[in-house]
């Protein structure tokens, strides 16, 4: 049986400023190395990153270095899958930081109930943490919904393995949500440490906030994704639907803000892609949303037909998509 039961798996490129918080709240445990190891994954770092994980890893028999060149977040994942040797996952990113002396508990609770998945409660916070954060962070008290995100989440590496589950890495977005979505197809077993063992460093990085042309398609990747989530009823259906319809809205604010001839191109790429009519399965208390938002997409597609609507409605649109997204 092997003894290793949790690889820590982090991702680095470039985050010299927080490196080091973030593997010291690692290394400093209550959980013996030979229980858990951190793999650490140097995604082409062209700052101090890579001299910090090499110190980590002189220093400490249970870290390990991986020095490759830049090939994006989701190779590297894939990578730290590759060389991962626990029998659990935790993908941790490298600018955030795990809760002191949890390692213990939760290999306590892999141990006993060998879940497919195990889920830990998280805190955003912004940049870095107030001292009232701090004071709460000692106490244990603040607790918020993690198992819906990458980090949330701990897997059992053998259900990766077996079914070839990978990160997307043609996907600059979103990737880890897919990724949880194809892992769900698989697991039967949950549980969850209702503890808060993850702080998740905040920072804007939608399509929302980018507005970036080269998300789109991704983007639409991802809305296509969360229907067929919708149809197959693994996951959180209702999380999937939410996530669908708002990869849908981000989709359109950038859309609005391009050339009429782009903007069109674009559109017709999304009903092409068959999200225009929505048309998935739903609760009776979700049809009336639907309704609606078929309604919105509707003026939409009126304007890419008719440039002079498109030109005359411009500013229009753009107000109605912000309540969309508000609403949303």
């Amino acid at each position: 049986m092997n003894n290793l039961i949790l690889s820590i798996a982090i991702v680095v490129y470039n985050t010299e400023k927080y490196l080091n918080e973030c593997v010291m709240s690692c290394v400093n445990q209550n959980a013996s190395n030979e229980l858990y190891e951190i793999v650490l994954i140097d995604d082409g770092s062209t700052d101090g990153s890579s001299e910090i994980m090499d110190s980590f890893a002189s220093e400490y028999d249970n870290v390990s270095v991986i020095h490759q060149n830049n090939f994006g977040v989701s190779a590297a994942r894939n990578k730290a899958i590759e060389c991962c040797r626990g029998d659990y996952i935790w993908f941790v990113d490298s600018d955030d930081f795990i809760q002191t002396d949890i390692i213990g508990d939760i290999i306590a609770c892999l141990n006993k109930y060998r879940p497919d998945r195990f889920g830990v409660d998280l805190y955003w916070f912004n940049n870095e943490l107030t001292d009232k954060e701090l004071e709460l962070k000692s106490k244990n008290l603040i607790v918020s919904n993690g198992p819906r995100y990458l980090c949330g989440n701990i897997y059992r590496k053998s259900i990766i393995k077996d079914n070839s589950i990978s990160f997307d890495s043609e996907i600059n977005v979103e990737e880890d949500m897919l990724f949880n979505y194809d892992y769900a197809i698989y697991e039967k077993t949950f549980k969850e440490l209702n503890k808060v063992a993850y702080f998740y460093r905040g920072r804007e990085g939608s399509l929302t906030h980018s507005s970036k042309e080269s998300l789109l398609d991704p983007t639409l990747k991802i809305a296509l994704k969360m229907k067929s989530f919708m149809y197959t009823g693994y996951g959180d259906t209702v999380y999937a639907s939410f996530k669908m319809i708002k990869c849908i809205y981000d989709y359109l604010t950038v859309i609005v803000s391009l050339p009429y001839k782009k903007y069109r191109y674009y559109f017709l790429n999304l009903k092409n892609a068959g999200l225009f009519p929505m048309n998935v399965p739903q609760s009776a208390k979700e049809k009336a949303r639907m309704k609606n938002i078929n309604v919105d997409l509707k003026i939409f597609d009126v304007c890419s037909t008719y440039r002079g609507l498109f030109c005359l409605w411009k500013k229009q649109i753009k107000k109605k998509i912000n309540k969309l997204i508000d609403r949303v």
